[in-house]
C-alpha cells in the first residue's frame, strides 16, 4: 500500500508536472505495481468532464465501472485524473486519452478520498449521483485539509469539511450504496428521498451528519449493517429527517445502531428531531446501544414486526410519543404468562413496587410476569427528571441491570441497587430483555423516595361512584396551535383513578384517530398530527365504577 507521503507527492505532481509524473509513476509500476485503489477527489463541482480536477461523480463512476461507456466515467481520463486515480492501470496511446485496463472499477474496493481547498465545501448535484459500488469507501476524514473526528463524550464537534446538498437534485437519495460500503466523514442533508438508502447489506456508516432529508435519514434493506460503533469518532449525528432517523424494512436484520445521537442535533445546531420515530423497525435481531434517542416527534423506538430486537444502555428523553413502542399502539399492557404474540413477542414489561434511598444507597424493587422456567432475562433500570406523560417510560439516564430467572408459574422477584444513589423525586423505569424475545415497552414509572414506599397510582378513598367528569385545560377551545405534536391537559376529576383521551380529525362525529391507554396522569402529548386539519378531543375519567367523559373541545394546527 502506497504511504501518504507517495499519495501526497502524487498529488502535488500531478498538479505542476502532469507529464513528468506519468513518467515516474510507470517506471515506478513496472517495480513494484500497486494494487490498492485509491481516488483522491480535488473539485467539489458536480460534472464528467476531462480536465485536471477530479470530482465526486467522476470517482463514483470510475469506481463502479472503470472507463468503460455502460456504466463508468464513459470516456478516456486525463494525464491530472490518471494519477489522483491511484491504483488504476491504464492503457494509452497519446497524452491525455488513457484508458483503465484493470485494477480498479467493477466491486475493486476503491477508497474515494478529498483534498479540496477552502473548506467547508458543498458538492451540490443536479443528477441523482451514481450508484456507489460494492466495496467502496468515502472517507470526507482523510486527507482533508480541516476535517477532524468527534470527540465530544455527549456531543457531536466533528469537524464536517465535505457536505452533499440535495436542495438542486428532485426525487433523489443522497448516496445510493451497495453491499460493504463505507461512509464517514460526510453531511449528507436536504434530499428527497433518504439521506443513505442502503440496499445490499454490511454497509459501515460513521462520523456522519445526516439530517433534513425528506424521508429517513437511513434506510436499511439489507442485513448486517453497522450504524456508529464503540468509539467517539465512529457517532452519527441523524436528525430533523421528515420520516425516522433510522429505518430497517423486513429483511434487514441484524444490524448494529450503536453510540449514535439520534433526533440530537450536531454540536452549534439548533435543528429540532426527526419528524417520526428515533429508530423504526420492521425485521429481527437488531442490536441498539450507547445512543442517545430524543426530541424526536413520534416514538424514540418503534418496532411494528419481526422479535429478538435487543435495546441496552440507551438514552431516551423527549420524544413526542412512548419511549419504546411495540406495534405502534401505545401501551401494551402486560398479559399474564406473556403468551401474546406480535412485535419483539410483546414481551411483558417489569412491574415496579419499590423505588427507596436511604443513607446514600437507593434499593429499586419488583417483579416480573412472564414465560415460565426461563433463564438470564436481563432487566435494565433508568433513572429521568419527570415521567412520560403516559405514566410509562421514558429513561434519560441507565442505571445498570440485574438478571432474572422465572419459576414455573412464570414469575420472578427483581432487586437491584444502581452504583450511585438515585436522588428523591426522581422516576425510576425499566426494560426486560429476555433471550428469543427481545426488549419490552418501558415500565411503570415509579418515583423515588426517601425511606418509603409510594404507590405509583393513588387510588381515591371514600368513592362508591362514578367518578366527576374531567374538564379539558389546554389547548383552549377553538384554539391555534403551532406544533405537529399537541400536549394535551386536563383537571384532576374527583374519584378519577385512570384517564382516556380520544382525538378526531375534521369532524367531531367522525371515527378517531388516536385513542389513548389508561392514563395515571393528566396530560398526554398526541401522535404527530398534520397540518391545515382541525382536531377534536375529549377526556374521559374512570375507576371501578366506571367512567364520564368531559365535552368536545377543538384545536386548528396552522
Amino acid at each position: 500500500m502506497k504511504t501518504l507521503f507517495t499519495r501526497l507527492t502524487k498529488f502535488i505532481l500531478a498538479l505542476a508536472l502532469p507529464g513528468l509524473l506519468a513518467l515516474l509513476l510507470s517506471a515506478s509500476a513496472a517495480a513494484a505495481p500497486d494494487t490498492t485503489p485509491w481516488f483522491t477527489v480535488t473539485s467539489a463541482a458536480d460534472n464528467n468532464t476531462a480536465d485536471s480536477q477530479l470530482t465526486l461523480r467522476e470517482a463514483l463512476l470510475v469506481a463502479f465501472d472503470g472507463t468503460n461507456n455502460t456504466y463508468g466515467l464513459a470516456r478516456p481520463v486525463t494525464d491530472t485524473e490518471k494519477n489522483l486515480l491511484s491504483g488504476c492501470h491504464f492503457q494509452g496511446y497519446e497524452p491525455d486519452h488513457w484508458w483503465i485496463d484493470s485494477g480498479c472499477g467493477l466491486n475493486a474496493s476503491e477508497t474515494i478520498a478529498f483534498y479540496l481547498a477552502n473548506c467547508p465545501c458543498t458538492i451540490a448535484p443536479t443528477t441523482a449521483l451514481p450508484f456507489v459500488a460494492s466495496g467502496t469507501t468515502i472517507d470526507g476524514y482523510s486527507g482533508q485539509p480541516g476535517a477532524s473526528f468527534n470527540t465530544s463524550q455527549n456531543g457531536f464537534n466533528a469537524n464536517i469539511m465535505i457536505r452533499l446538498y440535495g436542495g438542486n437534485v428532485a426525487n433523489a437519495h443522497g448516496l445510493d450504496i451497495g453491499v460493504n460500503v463505507t461512509v464517514k466523514g460526510l453531511e449528507i442533508y436536504n434530499f428527497d428521498g433518504a439521506g443513505i438508502h442502503a440496499s445490499s447489506g454490511g454497509d459501515t456508516i460513521t462520523g456522519d451528519i445526516i439530517d433534513t432529508n425528506a424521508q429517513d435519514g437511513i434506510a436499511l434493506y439489507a442485513s448486517g449493517n453497522h450504524i456508529g460503533g464503540n468509539t467517539l469518532a465512529a457517532r452519527n449525528a441523524i436528525y430533523q429527517n421528515g420520516w425516522h432517523g433510522v429505518e430497517a424494512f423486513s429483511g434487514s436484520t441484524g444490524n448494529q445502531i450503536v453510540n449514535n445521537l439520534i433526533g440530537v442535533p450536531a454540536d452549534n445546531d439548533n435543528a429540532t428531531g426527526n419528524t417520526n420515530s428515533g429508530i423504526s423497525i420492521y425485521s429481527s435481531s437488531n442490536y441498539i446501544s450507547g445512543n442517545t434517542i430524543a426530541y424526536n416527534g413520534n416514538t424514540g423506538i418503534l418496532v411494528l414486526s419481526g422479535s429478538q430486537n435487543n435495546f441496552y444502555n440507551n438514552s431516551f428523553h423527549d420524544n413526542g410519543n412512548l419511549a419504546v413502542d411495540l406495534g405502534n399502539n401505545g401501551v401494551t399492557l402486560n398479559d399474564s404468562g406473556d403468551g401474546d404474540t406480535g412485535a419483539n413477542d410483546l414481551q411483558n414489561f417489569p412491574v415496579l413496587t419499590s423505588a427507596v434511598t436511604n443513607g446514600g444507597t437507593t434499593t429499586i424493587k419488583g417483579t416480573l410476569n412472564t414465560s415460565a422456567n426461563t433463564q438470564s432475562i436481563q432487566i435494565d433500570f433508568y433513572a429521568s427528571g419527570a415521567c412520560d406523560s403516559s405514566g410509562y417510560g421514558e429513561g434519560a439516564t441507565r442505571l445498570g441491570y440485574t438478571t432474572v430467572a422465572t419459576d414455573a408459574n412464570g414469575n420472578a422477584n427483581i432487586s437491584f441497587v444502581p452504583a450511585s444513589a438515585v436522588a428523591a423525586g426522581k422516576y425510576i423505569t425499566a426494560l426486560t430483555t429476555k433471550p428469543g424475545a427481545g426488549t419490552s415497552e418501558f415500565s411503570k414509572c415509579f418515583q423515588v423516595t426517601n425511606g418509603g414506599v409510594p404507590t405509583p397510582t393513588p387510588t381515591p378513598t371514600g368513592c362508591n361512584t362514578k367518578p366527576a367528569k374531567p374538564t379539558l385545560q389546554t389547548p383552549k377551545n377553538n384554539a391555534t396551535v403551532k406544533k405537529q405534536v399537541v400536549t394535551l391537559k386536563w383537571n384532576a376529576a374527583q374519584c378519577a383513578t385512570t384517564y382516556k383521551f380520544i382525538v378526531k380529525q375534521d369532524s367531531a362525529a367522525g371515527q378517531p384517530i388516536e385513542k389513548s391507554p389508561a392514563l395515571s396522569v393528566t396530560n398526554a402529548k398526541t401522535k404527530t398530527l398534520s397540518k391545515g386539519h382541525t382536531y377534536f378531543w375529549k377526556v374521559k375519567a374512570c375507576n371501578s365504577f366506571g367512567c364520564k367523559g368531559s365535552k368536545m373541545a377543538q384545536f386548528t394546527i396552522q
